[in-house]
């Protein structure tokens, strides 16, 4: 441009010097601007390549990015599929282990014999548990794990967490405490399993890591939501502090290695965590302020208040009507494919007074029901899909003479016990089914009156509660749990 602007004087003029002075500076300046204004020119054209070159660089990074991270989500989405399935696969022969081994401890076994037999259920409750938390991790991560909310007696939940927590800590010489806030809540509702799954997860965290002293759960009212009320828990123990350098990452799954004193691994404060937030609570952790250091975790759950158990419901668990005159043991048809779990089935419902027959399938089963009625049919599958509408057909069939359904899923799904008890179901009880818990499941079926069974729905929670012959004061319940300290008397006075 400032060539072609040169090239114009010239052709008009002949030649600057022709010109006035003051035209020939301003020709000048005016040249020089060109001149500048070319210069930029270029060093704009050289900026706008390098940023395009850049961006296209960019770019490809972001594809690159983006392909990472749909094959990091294919390849978790895989891996969350192969866990559940490997745990689905395993649990049913440790299931059987365990089935098994319970029996053989209740014989006549010499004290060799005994300490074989209680080291295999013991390796087995162990496995079940590591296959349990695989099986929750890897739902959670899919954001497929069910919740189930039912109102629920907060302290007779903890007052049956206490009980099985305080055998883990007899074993390691340790006291455990737990102690009631004036405001903690009675009846919530909620998960009772998942709330104790999670408490269990930060008391058996502390059970690794202190060698003396004590840990303590304090029972609160929550302060997420005045309106929601919910509840509080602070699990605080007297052992090492956690390192701070430690603190960011202890909810993280596969993180921690060995750099955590005294931990065994596991899954269980990742799976806490994601329970809390599922719930739309929150857990913190910190160092507690105590001399001698210990952790502090904080757990708050804005669950509503529950309703009471309607009064028959609970007249009908707690006294068992017997049955009208003493005569051949009920029948029951268990129902279940794998071999080796159906013995299991039949053989705890045998030990509850039964007289029990296997069918590998549906249809069988409603053939066997058809050649001869029963009193009861245990269900037992991955899942309870389509059970509903079985429980329908059946119990709206009179040939088969409306017996009392359970089911026993491997993977409990939102609504599941709603529409089962909806669809006449008495029992609901989601694998991993503790024995005792189902044969007095069974036993509060066989004691009480056709009559009253359309009274019942027999969860784990609810068996929990049925458990006390008559409801006890909240002091009396403070009292149970205050005494359930994981050391002995004597460690209790010194204290």
């Amino acid at each position: 441009m400032h060539e072609r602007f040169d090239s114009s004087v010239r052709n008009t003029f002949g030649s600057p010097e022709a010109l006035p002075p003051a035209w020939r500076v301003l020709l000048e300046e005016v040249g020089q601007a060109l001149a500048e204004s070319e210069r930029e020119r270029e060093r704009m054209r050289l900026v706008a390549e390098r940023t395009m070159t850049e961006l296209r660089e960019q770019l490809m990074e972001l594809e690159a990015l983006r392909r990472a991270r749909l094959s990091a989500e294919s390849t978790n989405l895989v891996r969350g599929e192969i866990l559940a399935t490997v745990g689905r696969t395993m649990r049913t022969p440790t299931d059987a282990i365990l089935g098994i081994s319970a029996l053989l401890r209740t014989g006549s076994l010499r004290p060799t014999q005994r300490a074989y037999v209680d080291a295999v259920h013991g390796a087995a409750e162990a496995l079940r548990g590591i296959l349990n938390d695989v099986s929750d991790y890897s739902s959670l991560e899919a954001g497929t794990l069910p919740l189930e909310p039912i109102p629920f007696d907060l302290r007779v939940m903890m007052n049956d967490l206490a009980a099985w927590l305080s055998s883990q800590a007899d074993a390691k010489g340790l006291g455990l405490r737990f102690a009631w806030r004036p405001d903690a809540p009675h009846r919530l509702r909620g998960d009772p399993g998942r709330i104790r799954q999670i408490v269990a997860a930060l008391v058996t965290d502390g059970l690794t890591r202190v060698q003396q002293g004590e840990i303590v759960v304090e029972v609160g009212r929550g302060g997420m939501s005045e309106a929601a009320g919910g509840v509080r828990f602070v699990v605080e123990d007297s052992g090492p502090a956690i390192p701070d350098d430690l603190l960011p990452t202890l909810f993280e799954p596969f993180t921690r290695g060995d750099s955590y004193p005294s931990r065994q691994g596991g899954l269980g404060l990742p799976i806490a965590r994601q329970l809390v937030h599922l719930m739309g609570g929150t857990l913190e952790v910190g160092n507690a302020a105590r001399e001698g250091g210990g952790s502090r975790f904080t757990v708050e759950l804005p669950l509503p208040v529950g309703a009471e158990a309607p009064a028959a419901a609970r007249r009908a668990l707690r006294v068992a009507e017997p049955q009208p005159a003493p005569g051949p043991r009920p029948r029951l048809v268990v129902v279940e494919a794998d071999d080796h779990q159906r013995v299991r089935w039949t053989a705890i419902a045998d030990a509850a007074g039964y007289e029990p027959s296997g069918c590998a399938h549906r249809e069988e089963a409603i053939r066997e029901l058809r050649r001869q009625q029963a009193s009861l049919v245990l269900f037992s599958d991955h899942d309870a899909e389509g059970y509903d509408a079985l429980g329908h057909a059946i119990l709206d069939d009179p040939e088969l003479g409306r017996p009392a359904l359970i089911m026993l899923p491997a993977a409990g799904n939102p609504g599941d016990a709603r529409r089962l008890r909806d669809a006449g179901f008495r029992g609901y009880l989601v694998k991993p089914v503790v024995p005792a818990d189902l044969r007095e499941l069974l036993e509060t079926l066989r004691r009480t009156a056709r009559g009253s069974w359309h009274t019942l729905f027999l969860t784990r929670h609810a068996l929990a509660e049925a458990r006390r012959d008559v409801t006890p004061s909240d002091a009396e319940v403070d009292a149970n749990l205050e005494q359930m300290v994981g050391t002995a008397g004597s460690a209790d006075s010194s204290r």
